[in-house]
């Protein structure tokens, strides 16, 4: 078993105690959750094969793309700066 350290403002970790958080086990599922994504593993040959399909799709024109309106764009631009 590993020892994982982090260091937390005395006010945050008040927050935490008083709200009765427990550290530990939050820690764990956040962990397993980095872990895992619930996707299924695909091997390399898949993930070639399917990035090979969908550039065979673009370049045949079977799929259809369209860009963003400028309206989006501008909204998107505006909600990432006041991230």
């Amino acid at each position: 078993m590993q020892t994982i350290k982090i260091d937390i403002e005395d006010t945050l970790y008040q927050s935490i105690i008083d709200k009765g958080i427990n550290v530990q086990e939050k820690l764990k599922d956040m962990i397993y959750d980095l872990m895992n994504d619930d996707y299924p593993s695909i091997s390399t040959a898949e993930a070639k094969k399917r990035v090979f399909d969908a550039v065979q799709r673009y370049e045949n024109k079977k799929d259809i793309y369209r860009s963003y309106d400028d309206n989006f764009k501008k909204e998107m631009d505006q909600y990432i700066d006041s991230l």
